[in-house]
């Protein structure tokens, strides 16, 4: 009986993260996806390359800010309810970008996007953490990131459905976020992280980290700044030069 319900609860740990998986993915899709499909449509409308970088930006400002509350966020709803949140947020913003065209409208969703897809990178890499055995863990987690560079590399092929309409890369993307939240919310076990009492505030704590490991970080930093230039601008530039979006998509 014991082996039987040892059996049980890791066939259940590898469906949770396979699940798991599969929303990275997602999420690495939407990133992958907006940042050119964006650049392009607004080259297209006449805007100033200066004004489609700074709305490319706006993305990792929402980012940046759901990384300050998720931690207070996730200890109160748990995992599930803070990606489904997430993947949610990431959903309507999809469906509003072709609704809403206006640039200040598009800096607004993508802030959300960033929110909403820094939700669900926070709380389903936690989550990878704390459910994998030791021996395993690097393995899982280099697989989690590899499965979110995946989803970011696919998502630029997704500018190839602009020739069916402005609407189409959104609605595709929106509807994988769709069969993504149905399979989160029906197949994941809604479960929270235990709670740690902390000495310091989390302010504190993030400022000791940085002053501790920032020579540790400056590798993603600069790997940031090289995706986010590359796949919002890269696609400004070719389209300049006579690249079409097809050929964009390619390289990228």
């Amino acid at each position: 009986m014991p082996d039987s319900t040892a059996t049980s609860v890791n066939q259940s740990s590898k469906l949770n993260y396979f699940i798991l998986i599969t929303v990275i993915i997602a999420a690495g899709l939407s990133q992958g996806l907006l940042l050119p499909v964006l650049s392009i449509l607004l080259e297209q409308k006449g805007i100033s390359s200066s004004l489609n970088g700074l709305n490319a930006a706006a993305l990792y400002v929402g980012s940046f800010a759901m990384t300050l509350v998720a931690e207070r966020i996730l200890s109160g709803i748990g995992f599930k309810k803070l990606i489904a949140a997430g993947i949610s947020i990431v959903l309507v913003s999809l469906l509003l970008f072709p609704l809403l065209t206006g640039v200040k409208a598009w800096f607004l969703l993508r802030l959300l996007v960033g929110a909403g897809d820094s939700a669900i990178n926070y709380a389903a890499q936690l989550w990878v953490l704390l459910m994998t055995p030791a021996a395993h863990r690097g393995r899982n987690l280099s697989l989690y990131g590899m499965s979110y560079g995946l989803g970011f590399s696919l998502g630029p092929l997704g500018i190839s459905l602009l020739r069916f309409g402005q609407a189409v890369p959104f609605a595709a993307i929106a509807l994988l976020f769709l069969l993504v939240l149905l399979l989160v919310l029906v197949k994941l076990p809604d479960s929270r992280p235990d709670k740690v009492e902390h000495g310091e505030g989390q302010a504190r704590r993030f400022a000791r980290s940085y002053s501790l490991a920032w020579y540790a970080l400056i590798p993603a930093l600069l790997y940031g700044y090289m995706e986010a230039s590359l796949n919002s601008n890269f696609p400004v530039y070719g389209l300049r030069i006579g690249f079409s979006a097809n050929e964009i998509a390619a390289l990228l």
